[in-house]
């Protein structure tokens, strides 16, 4: 133990200010992210969201699977999870007090011994400050999670709402060309009856709306499973009712954007390439943390100790060093870093 300083009240004084210089600079940005968090807001998944609705609208489809999928709000607690991670990591380690006495000097005439310590962690390696690094890159990666699964959703919501509007349109054509076969079927029986068309005729007519009938099948089965997909993005039963769909699709106006300028686009507002590039992010600070790891932690302490004759010699004041020899585990944790970077890169 090294004794460096003989006024306790001098070693609090600095170490108040030590510790309270030393705030990691992750924890101003964890701030402003979690003024940015956004709060749940679960759906009243007991009502309809199409209730009074005469035809099913597309952009009405895909707010109410945003609004009542439940994985975006599992993203979205995903994110607070990963974020409560930093300042868990970049808190200070909890000081150590412990207490000894001289259990012969309970009883009897001798003085009463004891002694009694406290030891604080001091974090001039920024080993806290790396870690909160880490942390937040991944959860702004946990944050682009969260956009990424509402353009997924967003995506297979408006792909099954044309789905449904081709399943229906095929449904209307089939209930069109039974009409006209059965108008046909009638005019070969009655041309068959007057002698003047052959057996075959009136016969053909049944086989083609015998075939008419398998495709009506076909598509009603098709309807279905698209009405079970929807429901299942918006939460429901798969059998709940949906409002037909449109007769005429929207058109889209053209933009007449540059297809360099559209590819300028995805490549700036992807939510998974901005998720990865935060994943690169914190394997390049996990890596920085593992090089740490060979800085051995200080820790300061203070002890009173009633043993001593000399009043001057019970207060102590010194330091801790650890000694890291845990090669193995820093090599391990250094592989593990770049390979993390190396898989976000790939994946983007």
């Amino acid at each position: 133990m090294l004794s460096i300083i003989r006024t306790p009240s001098r070693v609090v004084t600095i170490g108040v200010l030590v510790l309270g210089a030393c705030e990691p600079a992750a924890m101003s940005r964890y701030r402003r992210a979690r003024v940015d968090l956004p709060q749940s807001q679960p759906a009243r998944l007991d009502e309809d969201p199409f209730a009074g609705a005469t035809v099913l609208d597309r952009r009405a489809l895909i707010d109410a699977v945003l609004t009542r999928n439940p994985d975006i709000e599992a993203a979205r607690a995903g994110w607070r999870r990963a974020l409560s991670r930093v300042p868990q990591v970049t808190a200070l380690d909890d000081p150590m007090v412990s207490y000894g006495l001289a259990p012969l000097s309970i009883t009897g005439d001798a003085p009463f011994g004891h002694r009694i310590a406290i030891e604080q962690k001091l974090p001039i390696t920024n080993r806290r400050g790396l870690a909160g690094e880490v942390a937040l890159a991944e959860a702004e990666a946990m944050r682009d999670d969260i956009d990424a699964v509402r353009l997924r959703l967003a995506a297979m919501a408006s792909t099954m709402f044309d789905d449904y509007y081709v399943a229906d349109r095929a449904l209307e054509v089939d209930a069109h060309h039974r009409g006209l076969l059965e108008q046909m079927r009638e005019s070969a029986i009655a041309q068959y009856t007057a002698g003047r068309a052959a057996q075959q005729d009136p016969l053909q007519a049944d086989v083609e709306l015998a075939m008419i009938d398998r495709e009506r099948l076909m598509h009603e089965t098709e309807r279905k499973v698209v009405i079970a997909g929807l429901n299942g993005l918006l939460h429901r039963d798969p059998g709940a009712a949906l409002p037909p769909a449109p007769k005429l699709l929207a058109i889209v106006p053209d933009n007449k954007l540059e297809a360099s300028a559209l590819t300028e686009t995805a490549l700036r507002e992807r939510p998974e390439l901005r998720g990865q590039d935060a994943r690169i992010r914190r394997g390049a600070s996990s890596r920085r943390l593992a090089d740490r790891g060979a800085w051995p932690d200080v820790g300061v302490m203070a002890s009173y100790d009633s043993m001593w004759d000399l009043p001057e010699h019970r207060w102590m004041v010194g330091v801790s060093v650890d000694v890291p020899l845990a090669r193995g585990r820093r090599a391990a944790a250094r592989d593990e870093a770049d390979a993390a970077t190396d898989e976000a890169r790939f994946k983007r």
